[in-house]
């Protein structure tokens, strides 16, 4: 245990990983065990006369950053760490309020707020555990108010129809300057529905690759996400892809109907469709396509689609509660601590 440090219920830590939004690391308490142990790559440590409540929404505000920035430039940074020494870092100058009851009263506030922002979380993962065992109940019979007989059963390749894209070059700048058609990546599969990208093609790549119509789903097909997570998403604009992702045009059924349908059977796909023993994990699309969906009429289809579109919407507006809470919560962090 020669090269750990052994952290106590109350103690700090700060970690010297930058990552985007962090670019000088993190400081975070030990609150929910009495102890901790951590690499010797981090720097630990106790208060001496600080509020600790004050203090972690003190670090959380990221107001330390400023001497930091002199302490760790871009020379200072080494394989994902930065070469910060326990010296300086314990020699950057942070500024409080001397009171002990102001330090009380602005951490008392933000304890309020953390617990609001605690329970909307708490809200928003019940909604989708509700929603995920819906989509199970519906699509295995089991839910009274859909059923899904009578219905046939059909191959994914007979409902679909699935093709894919490429990357345009790099270093041709005319492929994307001035670009403004939507061009997916699996890093742009972080949702249910998708209406825009991160990186954007110009019409002159456009004429090289397939746009797809709105309401297609796409499915990232190579990525090691798929050790666990299948990314699906319902895209509601026209598009192009690149060669990790796959697009499946429904043909005759409701295409809400069918990303849910596969949204139900993401277990199934997980466990019999996936490649394993790869560098990168992918899927066995030839395989999958044999996969039968139970498909009910049309005006079935509507009903269940329409259904679980409310429900997203639901989720939706939570989402968005939570995230201007967070939104909140980081300003005032910003304002309170000048």
């Amino acid at each position: 245990m020669s090269s750990y440090f052994l952290l106590k219920k109350g103690e700090f830590a700060y970690n010297k990983s930058y990552s985007a939004g962090f670019d000088y690391g993190s400081i975070k308490r030990l609150e929910r065990h009495e102890e901790g142990v951590l690499s010797s790559l981090y720097i630990c440590f106790a208060l001496k006369n600080a509020n600790p409540e004050f203090m972690t929404h003190y670090f959380d505000s990221l107001r330390w950053y400023r001497d930091m920035n002199s302490i760790c430039g871009e020379g200072a940074r080494n394989h994902g760490l930065l070469n910060c020494s326990a010296k300086d870092f314990f020699d950057i100058r942070i500024t409080i309020p001397l009171s002990e009851a102001e330090q009380e009263k602005i951490s008392s506030f933000f304890q309020l707020l953390d617990k609001k922002i605690f329970s909307e979380e708490n809200k928003l993962a019940k909604l989708q555990s509700i929603k995920q065992n819906l989509l199970i109940k519906t699509f295995t019979g089991q839910y009274p108010s859909f059923k899904l007989h009578p219905s046939r059963s059909k191959k994914l390749s007979s409902i679909v129809e699935i093709s894919g894209g490429h990357t345009p070059s790099m270093t041709d700048k005319s492929l994307w300057e001035h670009g403004k058609n939507t061009w997916l990546t699996s890093k742009d599969i972080k949702r249910d529905y998708l209406t825009d990208s991160e990186m954007k093609i110009s019409d002159k790549a456009l004429k090289n690759l397939r746009q797809y119509p709105a309401n297609s789903m796409v499915l990232v097909a190579r990525s090691g996400i798929l050790k666990h997570s299948l990314p699906l998403a319902l895209v509601r604009t026209p598009f192009t892809v690149n060669q990790d992702l796959k697009v499946l045009q429904v043909k005759e059924d409701n295409p809400e109907f069918i990303f849910f349908a596969l949204k139900a059977k993401t277990r199934k796909i997980l466990q019999n469709f996936v490649k394993s023993g790869t560098t990168v994990q992918s899927l066995m699309m030839p395989e999958l396509m044999q996969m039968e969906l139970e498909i009910p009429d049309k005006a079935t289809q509507d009903r269940i689609a329409n259904f679980f579109i409310l429900f997203d919407k639901k989720i939706e507006a939570q989402q968005k509660k939570l995230t201007s809470l967070n939104r909140l919560k980081q300003s005032l962090l910003q304002q309170m601590f000048v």
